[in-house]
């Protein structure tokens, strides 16, 4: 929706803490956050960036608590959407309204309302006729 956003994660911090140093800890963190060029594209893990962060304990301590925590993803999402929408309407200041609410799924059945209930938000409003037309859904065509 062009208000707000829907979002099913799944954490895994089991697998989380069989993630070795460098591959799951170091690189995962520095994709998720990554370097930008000047152009403002993306950069790859640099091999300094990746031994700064295997050269500090503190750092992959912080990191395997991190990576699988869905409040922190929560955080971080929030504020790189905030920031893209303030630089481009030209503003500063509070984006969001209120904290994220969100809703353990721990049944099967549960999982598939809540993909029905998120998929069928925008024909719900009136949106989108069907999924697949919405922008807002993992269901819409990439064009």
């Amino acid at each position: 929706m062009s208000n707000h956003t829907h979002q099913i994660l799944r954490s895994r911090p089991d697998l989380a803490a069989r993630w070795d140093d460098r591959e799951g800890k170091a690189t995962r963190w520095l994709k998720l956050t990554p370097s930008k060029d000047l152009n403002g594209n993306s950069e790859e893990p640099s091999e300094s960036a990746i031994q700064a962060i295997l050269n500090t304990p503190g750092r992959l301590k912080e990191l395997r608590l991190r990576l699988p925590d869905v409040s922190w993803w929560m955080n971080y999402f929030s504020q790189h959407i905030a920031a893209l929408s303030n630089r481009e309407d030209e503003v500063t200041g509070h984006f969001w309204q209120s904290r994220f609410g969100s809703e353990l799924l721990e049944t099967d059945s549960s999982l598939v309302n809540c993909m029905n209930y998120v998929d069928l938000n925008p024909v719900r409003t009136g949106v989108a006729e069907t999924p697949e037309e919405s922008e807002f859904t993992g269901s819409a065509k990439v064009k």
